[in-house]
C-alpha cells in the first residue's frame, strides 16, 4: 500500500497493518519505534492536529476538529506529588462544544549533584604518598 497520510481516512488508518504504519511514520517524518497503538496515536495527531494533551494553539476539538479557547483552568495537587490540571475547553465551532480536558504532570526529578570526594581518603592518600 503507498499511500500518503492525506490519501488515507481515519478508519483506513486504524485498519492498517504495523509496517504500513511504520511507513507513514517513516514518509511524515515521525519516529517509528513503539507498539501498534503508538505509531496510529502519532499519525492521528499528526493527521487531525488533536491530542489529549493541551498545546496553547495547537490544541482542536476532539468532537469537530475546530479551534480551541480555553475557559477556565483548575490546578490539583495529588498525594504522589503529580499535578492534575484540568482545563474547561470551548471550541470555536459553531456547536461550541465544551469538555474538560484532564492532564497530569510528573514533576521533575532534582538532578543529582555529583559526590564530592571523601576527604579523610585524599588525606589518608597524601601521607602514604609522604611516607613512601
Amino acid at each position: 500500500m503507498t499511500t500518503t497520510l492525506k490519501e488515507v481516512t481515519i478508519d483506513q488508518l486504524a485498519e492498517l497493518n504495523i509496517n504500513e504504519l511504520r511507513n507513514l511514520c517513516k514518509e511524515e517524518g515521525l519516529e517509528i519505534g513503539g507498539k501498534r497503538t503508538d505509531l496510529f496515536k502519532r499519525l492521528f495527531v499528526q493527521k487531525t492536529g488533536r491530542s489529549d494533551t493541551f498545546s496553547p494553539a495547537n490544541t482542536r476539538c476532539r468532537i469537530c476538529s475546530n479551534p480551541v479557547k480555553v475557559m477556565g483552568t483548575q490546578k490539583r495537587q495529588l498525594t504522589d506529588g503529580r499535578t492534575l490540571i484540568t482545563r474547561q475547553i470551548r471550541c470555536t465551532g459553531k456547536h461550541r462544544h465544551t469538555y474538560p480536558l484532564k492532564e497530569i504532570i510528573r514533576p521533575e526529578l532534582p538532578k543529582p549533584e555529583p559526590p564530592m570526594p571523601d576527604m579523610d581518603a585524599t588525606e589518608n592518600s597524601k601521607n602514604l604518598h609522604e611516607e613512601s
